[in-house]
């Protein structure tokens, strides 16, 4: 049996290929697959060409397919498109009337589109693709067909009953063929869930007990605004499409000053306009959460592509000096858990915490085990003694925190200042008054060290692979193929301290990154005086491919 197995399914966009990839991820995680599933797909909203690669492998969270054995092509367009990604031994399976450019011994064209006309709707053909393809793959059709029915939602009863003809007949057509295909092992892990890390990233934002979330719809950031919507009813917090980022911004700033854990997410040229706001929160003090979904720069880019271009971006977002957090998770488990964390820290530190996140991260769907029940994030908000004066809410402490209040709670009353002010709020240009903040601000990131763990380090070795978010995996692969350490980062500011001596110890480093010039890279180099000996990355909207890098490694 193959440790992995890649199957494609592609089209135009419009086609269903989306909805059909995810369907057949689902299908397979509830069969007892470990399993992801990568869509990719051009900013056009119809016509240009998609693709959703599935992976099913051994490992819990494996890197996508290195070939593609399993292709189904749902038109001409798409057989043309993926032409260059097929092997001698890849299946392809495509309507009887497409033809293609190569002799493949494993073409198989049965009436697709014929079942599909013949069901009343040629758009039923994913779903006829899927009834063929089903009992091949040895999935339960009964099964397949409740995704399919939930994923038409509440579509009409016409439509429904067309799909649930295609699929049929399409599935009797199937008997009619014996393709051998050899899959990994099922793992029986029936209770595995079907997650992306935006539902994951929100299930950490309820679970910490968030009361507001602001955003304004960007790719690929846009299905956490969406995932947050669907459940607010659910769990009892409040979800506004703001006009634009700005509002977005300000929005959660305004509902932090009155009390609420409160969260905005957003992408590229959204996080660019959110800047002053986030300026706004550093002086203010307003506890917040922003989730950034990088895709690749500058101005729109690839809107509908990934990267990892935007880690230097989010440390100096905003003018001026003060302190914010980054993270950055690598899977759904640590969606959940860091984000349930950046609650924590904005409440503890009451600053801004960016959770970095990407579209391979976000939209990739993976078999994932059940997350555990973590304790809401208190609310750090205290009761006042009533003075005559004001509260004094940015007085100094040698942790640059102070306690806060709440709007409502008496003898909390002070001033919410954009301007340099003293400790009840009021403006102070002096010098020693700014002075002073500025000490405060930087004995608060001190502090903030003492919450940043050192990187994650597995395997042993003279030499280590570093990388950080969404390419643990990639970069585990490739250090346990070249025999290396690896040493991972998801907290990414500030860096812990110590962090100069664990590099030191090893004779060369080596740093993984999706984005052009080697941020990370850079950035250790700057703040630890340690020398990244071989950088490597790219950003062509893609994910890294484990593979390329290693050759890379061993050819200098």
């Amino acid at each position: 049996m193959p440790e992995v197995f890649g199957i494609k399914i592609a089209g135009p966009a419009g086609a269903g290929s989306m909805s059909a990839g995810e369907t057949l991820v689902r299908a397979f995680i509830k069969a007892g697959y470990y399993c992801q599933g990568y869509p990719e797909y051009p900013s056009l909203i119809k016509g240009g060409h998609t693709s959703y690669l599935i992976t099913i492998s051994e490992n819990l969270f494996p890197n996508n397919a290195p070939r593609v054995d399993l292709l189904l092509a749902l038109t001409q367009g798409a057989l043309d498109n993926e032409h260059q990604s097929l092997a001698e031994t890849t299946h392809l399976i495509a309507d009887q009337t497409l033809k293609a450019d190569h002799e493949y011994k494993n073409f198989h064209q049965p009436t697709l589109l014929t079942v599909a006309k013949n069901a009343g709707n040629p758009l039923t053909l994913n779903t006829a693709m899927l009834g063929f393809v089903a009992p091949q793959l040895k999935l339960d059709t009964n099964l397949v067909w409740e995704l399919i029915h939930q994923e038409l939602g509440d579509k009409s009863q016409t439509l429904l009953d067309q799909n649930k003809v295609a699929f049929d007949t399409a599935g009797q057509l199937s008997l009619q063929y014996h393709i051998n295909l050899d899959l990994p092992k099922a793992t029986n892990q029936t209770h595995h869930l079907a997650i992306n890390g935006s539902q994951a990233i929100g299930l950490g934002a309820i679970a910490a007990g968030i009361n507001f979330y602001a955003g304004y719809p960007m790719t690929p950031s846009s299905p956490l605004l969406h995932f947050m919507a669907a459940h607010q009813v659910e769990f009892g917090y409040l979800v506004r499409q703001a006009e634009d980022e700005i509002s977005a911004i300000n929005m959660i700033t305004g509902a932090s000053f009155a009390g609420a854990k409160a969260m905005t997410g957003t992408s590229g040229g959204g996080f660019a306009l959110m800047e002053e706001g986030i300026s706004l929160s550093g002086m203010l003090e307003t506890p917040i959460v922003i989730y950034l979904a990088q895709r690749p720069a500058p101005a729109t880019g690839l809107p509908t592509w990934t990267a990892q271009s935007d880690l230097l971006f989010a440390i100096n977002a905003g003018h001026g000096e003060f302190p914010k957090i980054i993270l950055a998770p690598a899977d759904p488990d640590e969606c959940y858990r860091l984000t349930h964390r950046a609650f924590y820290l904005a409440q503890t530190f009451h600053c801004p915490v960016i959770i970095l996140s990407d579209k391979y991260l976000a939209e990739n769907y993976y078999s994932s085990t059940d997350f555990p029940a973590l304790d809401p994030v208190p609310l750090s908000a205290v009761n006042a003694t009533p003075k005559p004066e004001m509260f004094a809410r940015y007085a100094f402490t040698p942790n640059g925190v102070h306690s806060r209040t709440i709007p409502g709670i008496p003898g909390g009353e002070y001033i919410a200042n954009s301007d340099e002010h003293e400790a009840h709020g009021l403006v102070d240009e002096s010098a020693e008054n700014r002075t002073l903040n500025n000490q405060r601000r930087r004995n608060k990131i001190n502090d903030i060290k003492n919450y940043i763990p050192l990187p994650s380090i597995s395997g042993a070795g003279d030499k280590a692979v570093i990388s950080w978010g969404s390419h643990k995996y990639i970069a585990s692969q490739v250090a346990e193929e070249m025999q290396m350490a690896h040493i991972h980062f998801n907290h990414l500011w500030p860096l812990p301290e110590k962090l100069d001596t664990v590099l030191s110890g090893y004779t060369k480093l080596i740093s993984i990154e999706n984005n052009e010039t080697h941020q990370l890279a850079r950035l250790l180099r700057q703040e630890t005086g340690v020398t990244i000996h071989q950088r490597l990355g790219e950003d062509t909207g893609r994910p890294l491919d484990p593979h390329k890098l290693i050759a890379q490694i061993k050819h200098g």
